[in-house]
């Protein structure tokens, strides 16, 4: 998936005359598996949210790695993690409300506050990037 993203990505950043497509908002590929969220694809992007749609009951996403490359990649930034399951449900997406870790990487994570009402991502939220 990341091959068949970049150079729609790219095209798109080149025609907004931008080194990085900036977006208001990021939904990662794929659940935020490993082999579909790529170093070279979060690269390509500027955003002060991503987002993770899954409740990880098949295939236990989000993968570590997948989270890792874009906290890895956005370090200082400011950004807004998204999942679309409350806190309790997911221990894969749960992992990154820990408050250390959120702190040593400098973002912050946004839950659904139920399953069935999914989470709302009001984009004019001033978030730092």
């Amino acid at each position: 998936v990341p091959g068949s993203l970049l150079p729609g990505i790219a095209r798109l950043a080149r025609a907004r005359r931008q080194l990085r497509l900036t977006v208001d908002a990021v939904k990662l590929p794929h659940h935020a598996s490993a082999n579909n969220v790529s170093a070279e694809l979060i690269d390509a992007v500027s955003s002060p949210r991503w987002l993770i749609s899954t409740n990880g009951s098949q295939h236990d996403h989000p993968d570590p790695q997948a989270v890792a490359r874009v906290l890895r990649a956005n370090a200082g930034r400011g950004i807004r993690l998204g999942f679309n399951y409350p806190k309790g449900t997911n221990p894969h997406a749960d992992r990154w409300a820990d408050p250390r870790t959120r702190e040593q990487w400098g973002y912050e994570a946004d839950y659904a506050p139920d399953a069935l009402a999914g989470l709302t991502v009001d984009l004019d939220d001033d978030v730092s990037v």
